[in-house]
């Protein structure tokens, strides 16, 4: 009887290392094995207006929720990963690590750059329960998850760039004049190309 209790109990003692060392190299790799892939050196695209006829549209939340899910709806990746804007700007992703599906929740503050375009600036996130530092996170998601090409990911600010002047359409081109979502006040100048 003793025999068999000592082996249950070494049993449970290796499979509790196991598991320990398992989260443990986890949570090793998402601190320094994730390949550094910060860009140091993003310059934000300088773009000049084009010739063509101007319109401003003012738009609310919804109806930009409305157009955001049919854009990404057309690009690859997307169930990995979902946009919603509200009070700020909602950023959920799953990624897999050593066969561990993390949640990944942000919440973004949008400001309009002088160029028209929207950075998203870290407000707040998590990543299931483990406690990462903010750039880790941002690289975590540039290294794993599929953005489409109008959204860099720049982890050394902590933000990502959206590029809504050169990344939405061939033929319209669409400046971002104003994104306060406390006052639901968002307008475009849109312009189409010649």
């Amino acid at each position: 009887m003793r025999t068999s209790l000592n082996k249950w109990r070494n049993a449970f003692f290796i499979l509790t290392a196991t598991v320990v060392l398992v989260i443990m190299s986890a949570v090793g790799w998402l601190y320094f094995g994730l390949p550094n892939t910060s860009s140091n050196d993003f310059v934000p695209p300088h773009i000049t207006d084009k010739e063509g006829a101007s319109f401003s549209v003012e738009t609310s939340t919804e109806d930009l929720n409305f157009w955001l899910q049919n854009k990404l709806n057309n690009e690859e990746g997307t169930e990995f990963y979902s946009i919603y804007i509200d009070d700020a700007v909602y950023f959920e992703a799953t990624v897999d690590a050593f066969g561990i599906t993390l949640p990944i929740y942000m919440i973004l503050s949008p400001h309009v750059t002088d160029e028209g375009n929207i950075e998203l600036l870290e407000e707040s996130f998590s990543v299931g329960n483990i406690s990462l530092p903010s750039t880790r996170v941002f690289e975590l998601i540039e290294s794993r998850t599929d953005l489409p090409e109008w959204i860099s990911v720049i982890p050394n600010e902590q933000k990502l760039y959206v590029n809504v002047r050169e990344g939405m359409s061939e033929n319209v081109e669409i400046k971002v004049t104003s994104f306060d979502l406390s006052l639901d006040d968002i307008a475009f100048d849109i312009r189409f190309i010649q």
